[in-house]
């Protein structure tokens, strides 16, 4: 965790404005896009199956971050530097605000930039501010498919957030296989009433798609949920080989999710059971199914052992133990 406490952080001082105003300042204009703070909003909590990097911020006064006709400000902003290489990111575990004050109604906090570049699904964790509650993503029917209408209302423009009082939202995510062939596929978050959210899969593109594990990812207010999962159709029952359910670090509230709220309907066996091992002897001439553990690289070459056509190699040397190649069993 990364806790910033007991600041005041200023953008434009009321002294530095006099000074631009009197023409006291070489250029007589006011510093442009001005950022008090910043946090990362896609951590990779699902890797490891713990949290991600979670930033908390208590007692801080914001001062000065006002914007004007020729520039912005933004007193907290979720950054888009985490991006590179990524698919559809999700935001992680939620950054939390305890006793944070401002000295403007406006230009408090925004995650435009970080939804401009991809980042989807935000929930922030509002302790002490007006109403309590999250703030969480406009515009992102998932985040609010289970609460009463009206329950969020908009904040100021810019924000690209909507307030929620008296809401109370964990993270939960399932891990599933990075492998290709399970592209398109969607969860399907469905609650006790029969309202229902679909979440498309998050899909990693950095160093090669046979790397690393993928997520299906999504805040939770307080209640009963099934998962199941679907094709990229939004209609047809699939299953992604396997499904791990993880939960994010408890909110400051107490009313949240726990693991025994969220059960997993698989679907009934169809024919991709009669083979557990998918494309187990490179059958289908290329690597789908397979995946190389930590980077340890992976290629396909010809011939085979014992006259097949195909064999995969790994193409790093001198990896440490536990890296190498693998191909997940169908768990249904």
């Amino acid at each position: 965790m990364n806790i910033v406490e007991n600041l005041t952080i200023v953008g434009i001082s009321s002294h530095l404005d006099d000074l631009i105003a009197e023409g006291r300042i070489l250029g007589s204009s006011r510093p442009c896009n001005i950022i008090g703070t910043t946090y990362p909003p896609s951590g990779k909590a699902w890797r490891g199956g713990g949290s991600g990097f979670v930033t908390e911020y208590r007692d801080i006064d914001f001062q000065g971050f006002d914007s004007t006709g020729e520039c912005d400000a933004t007193a907290i902003e979720a950054s888009n530097t985490q991006l590179l290489g990524r698919g559809t990111p999700f935001a992680m575990d939620a950054p939390t605000f305890d006793n944070i004050s401002f000295d403007s109604a406006s230009d408090r906090i925004s995650i435009c930039s970080a939804v401009a570049a991809g980042v989807q699904g935000f929930a922030l964790n509002n302790v002490t501010g007006a109403g309590g509650g999250f703030l969480v993503q406009d515009n992102y029917a998932a985040l609010t498919a289970f609460l009463p209408p009206s329950s969020c209302q908009p904040m100021e423009t810019g924000s690209c957030l909507s307030s929620c009082p008296s809401t109370c939202f964990r993270h939960m995510w399932m891990e599933i296989p990075g492998s290709e062939i399970h592209d398109g596929k969607q969860m399907i978050v469905t609650d006790a009433s029969g309202a229902s959210a679909l979440v498309p899969r998050e899909v990693r593109t950095d160093i090669t798609r046979h790397t690393w594990r993928d997520a299906v990812s999504l805040y939770l207010p307080n209640g009963s949920y099934s998962v199941s999962f679907v094709e990229a159709d939004g209609v047809t029952p699939t299953w992604p080989g396997y499904a791990y359910l993880k939960l994010g670090s408890a909110p400051s509230c107490t009313d949240f999710i726990e693991e025994a709220d969220v059960t997993i309907d698989y679907p009934a066996p169809n024919a991709r059971c009669d083979n557990p091992v998918h494309n187990g002897d490179l059958e289908l001439g290329d690597s789908q199914g397979w995946q190389d553990v930590a980077s340890a690289g992976m290629e396909m070459f010809s011939p085979g052992a014992d006259g097949t056509g195909h064999a995969l190699r790994t193409t790093k040397l001198n990896r440490p133990a536990g890296h190498g190649l693998w191909n997940h069993i169908d768990v249904r």
